[in-house]
């Protein structure tokens, strides 16, 4: 069983809202200085956008994910929850990297790395939707998971909702 860091799933209303703050910025900013250059408006437009995305409330871990090769185990501040994978209707999950895993044929050399915490999972139980995002640490632990994953599929598990990332590192 492998135990993962958990993470709330974000919201894209909150990436509409840094939009809306970086227009509103700019808008703000060329009718106080009516007279400045586009390019300098548009320098003031990223820096105003950078700054909202960098003072937003930082990932905290919210929990703890174990993946078994018979079970999921979920454990956060409102749920305590362990199934069986025979009980669950439907799980997604979705696999993209390890901390520091290099993605293949990315030209832009500073975000061709994985954060660790680009990774998915959503689970269907008891009419219920729980999903989270998680955080994998390193090379070993995404071992572990193709392993368990493995295992789920020999196991006769539905493995249609599960997409690992193929990028070669």
């Amino acid at each position: 069983m492998i135990k993962l860091k958990l993470y709330k799933q974000d919201d894209n209303r909150l990436v509409i809202l840094q939009i809306i703050v970086g227009v509103l910025g700019l808008l703000g900013i060329y009718f106080i200085f009516p007279n400045l250059e586009n390019s300098v408006l548009i320098v003031l437009f990223f820096l105003i956008l950078g700054y909202v995305m960098i003072t937003e409330k930082s990932n905290k871990a919210i929990g703890i994910l174990f993946l078994g090769i018979n079970e999921i185990k979920l454990e956060t501040i409102d749920i305590n929850i362990q199934l069986n994978l025979s009980n669950i209707d439907k799980i997604e999950l979705f696999y993209s990297g390890y901390k520091g895993k290099k993605v293949a044929g990315d030209f832009v050399p500073r975000f061709n790395v994985f954060s660790g915490i680009d990774n998915f999972i959503a689970i269907d139980v008891l009419n219920k939707r729980l999903q989270y995002k998680f955080f994998v640490e390193d090379k070993a632990e995404e071992d572990q998971i193709f392993n368990i994953i493995q295992q789920w599929e020999k196991s006769g598990y539905d493995m249609s909702n599960i997409s690992i990332n193929k990028k070669k590192h």
